[in-house]
């Protein structure tokens, strides 16, 4: 019923769509990890981000937090502010799974707003397959697993490079052909 509050009220506000309304560049390497250092999904997050055969030249801060309790809203809004004002492409939040009660912090009010309005695209990996939290609903992409949220990252770049060498080999023929 919370959960549900939550939802109508962050709709009501207009903060669902403020997100999606960012650029994030295909390019993007520098980010704020936010999240707690230890755990499985933080250390996911930086060995897929960090051990991949396609890109792994990734700048990233952590901005550590705890992800359940009653100190983890606060902290998870100040790891987001405070990620909002480095100089990075993205900010992404990740937690591995757990009970629903446990992911709970992540449909608390003040951590979908502070989500909504960061002037820099927020990536969620909150969870496993099933798990579906309101900071997916307001974050500019959401991704089911802190693995894939970094996937994410080294696959865009990858796709991005192959398009931009696909598209000099086109040149490359072109010019040729012109010039003979």
């Amino acid at each position: 019923k919370q959960k549900q509050q939550t939802l109508k009220r962050l709709t009501d506000e207009g903060l669902i769509d403020l997100q999606k309304q960012l650029y994030l560049s295909p390019l993007a390497r520098r980010i704020a990890l936010v999240g707690s250092p230890g755990t499985s999904g933080f250390e996911d997050f930086v060995k897929e981000l960090t051990n991949n055969t396609i890109y792994s030249r990734f700048k990233f801060k952590a901005f550590p937090t705890t992800v359940q309790g009653d100190a983890a809203v606060n902290q998870i809004v100040a790891a987001i502010k405070a990620a909002s004002e480095h100089d990075v492409d993205a900010i992404v939040l990740v937690r591995g799974g757990g009970s629903k009660m446990d992911l709970h912090v992540f449909n608390h009010y003040n951590v979908c707003s502070a989500i909504a309005y960061s002037r820099i695209p927020v990536i969620t990996g909150v969870g496993h397959e099933s798990d579906n939290c309101l900071v997916d609903t307001v974050a500019y992409e959401a991704r089911k697993t802190p693995t894939a949220a970094a996937k994410r990252f080294y696959i865009s770049i990858g796709t991005f490079s192959a398009a931009l060498t696909d598209s000099m080999t086109k040149i490359l023929g072109a010019s040729k052909n012109t010039i003979h």
